[in-house]
């Protein structure tokens, strides 16, 4: 049979997540439990709250921001080019289609079609040392002619756990479920991880702790890739416009991209983040609270900036008890109180849906997400409400 697109498979997962939500509904599982006692405890001091009275964090946010005056001070804290420039460069080293088994390990679908980019980044240290890594970006077709010819999905899979595994698909099935949607989507890794794997380096972003210490732009690494994918799609690949999704750091990445790069029109982080008084624990090197970029522009004022334009839109996806990362358990009120303050300066749209769980994957009731916001701003009247 033919998969369901577009609309019948939006309507689909709509009703299949409500009849999980009957099966899912409880209070917090106890791991969502313990990791809200555990996150008020020992890592206090180092992640603290974003209103700014512990260490070298972002002082509190007021009234009347010149966000886009932020927006060009984050650029520039993260690039360093100077005038709030994003890199130019479109070009990849190499693009080339050929059956995924070619490029790494694809049991999901051995014989599926797709095209490997690789770009260099390269971060100058020193006058005698230039710190250089590629970023590998896999861009697979919509399983028959696309739904939608202009836009293309970004999908970042973030800290993958088989970190050394060159996977051209994610886990979960994420991507080849955006394929059968009728979406062309640009898998992106993170530095370091699956395609990205140095073994003389691991799969530990603390690598970069010492480069960064000694003044070099690191976080380069970790966002260039996509602002490069970016230029290419819309440059060179012919796509109007680019949507962007990912889980746990693809997630981050997720949330800081659309933060100073307009062209992102629809972002939809899962599991990616919150604000630094939420007092989580399990901040990667490039996420932590007291980061340069983030004495510019702490997690709530990335939420405005996501949604700062008219026509963008941010959709912030939590899981109501994730064992690993940003879990909501007894945290509505304050999920909504930001949400409030952010729809206060944004002019586009940027809401929080929390769904229900405790395994750290983009689950069934997240893809019911996705595709609602999918289908509505992927309209020509996304200027309407968003979908409830």
């Amino acid at each position: 049979s033919r998969p369901l697109r577009g609309r019948s498979a939006c309507r689909c997962e709509i009703h299949l997540r409500r009849a999980l939500a009957g099966l899912l509904q409880r209070d917090c599982q106890q791991r969502g439990r313990g990791a809200a006692a555990s996150a008020a405890g020992d890592l206090q001091q180092r992640v603290g709250p974003e209103s700014g009275q512990l260490l070298r964090i972002a002082p509190p946010l007021q009234p009347d921001v010149d966000w886009l005056a932020v927006r060009g001070q984050l650029v520039d804290a993260i690039f360093r080019l100077g005038g709030g420039r994003l890199p130019a460069g479109e070009e990849p080293l190499e693009f080339k289609e050929a059956p995924c088994s070619e490029f790494g390990d694809c049991p999901e679908a051995p014989g599926a079609i797709v095209r490997r980019a690789v770009w260099e980044i390269s971060v100058r240290v020193n006058a005698s040392f230039v710190l250089a890594l590629n970023s590998t970006g896999f861009l697979s077709p919509a399983d028959s002619a696309p739904l939608d010819r202009e836009t293309l999905v970004i999908y970042h899979s973030g800290h993958y756990p088989s970190c050394d595994r060159c996977a051209i698909f994610d886990d979960d099935g994420v991507i080849q479920w955006l394929n059968g949607l009728g979406y062309d989507v640009m898998h992106l890794q993170m530095p370091l991880f699956m395609c990205n794997y140095v073994e003389s380096m691991r799969c530990d972003h603390s690598f970069f702790k010492e480069f960064e210490e000694a003044g070099a732009p690191t976080m380069r690494f970790f966002l260039e890739p996509v602002v490069l994918a970016v230029n290419f799609a819309l440059g060179k690949l012919g796509y109007k416009r680019v949507f962007m999704t990912g889980l746990s750091g693809g997630g981050w990445t997720t949330t800081m991209l659309p933060a100073f790069d307009p062209r992102i029109s629809l972002s939809m982080p899962v599991a990616g983040s919150m604000p630094c008084d939420f007092r989580h624990t399990s901040w990667d090197f490039e996420q932590l609270c007291d980061q340069s970029w983030a004495q510019i522009a702490n997690y709530t004022s990335l939420y405005v900036l996501a949604a700062l334009e008219p026509s963008r839109a941010s959709v912030q996806i939590l899981h109501q008890a994730d064992p690993c990362c940003f879990h909501a358990c007894h945290r509505h009120k304050r999920i909504a109180d930001y949400n409030a303050w952010v729809a206060t300066q944004a002019a586009g749209h940027f809401s929080t849906s929390v769904t229900d769980g405790d395994r750290h994957i983009v689950s069934l009731a997240d893809r019911a997400v996705i595709a609602a916001a999918l289908e509505h701003w992927s309209s020509s009247d996304a200027t309407q409400p968003a979908p409830s």
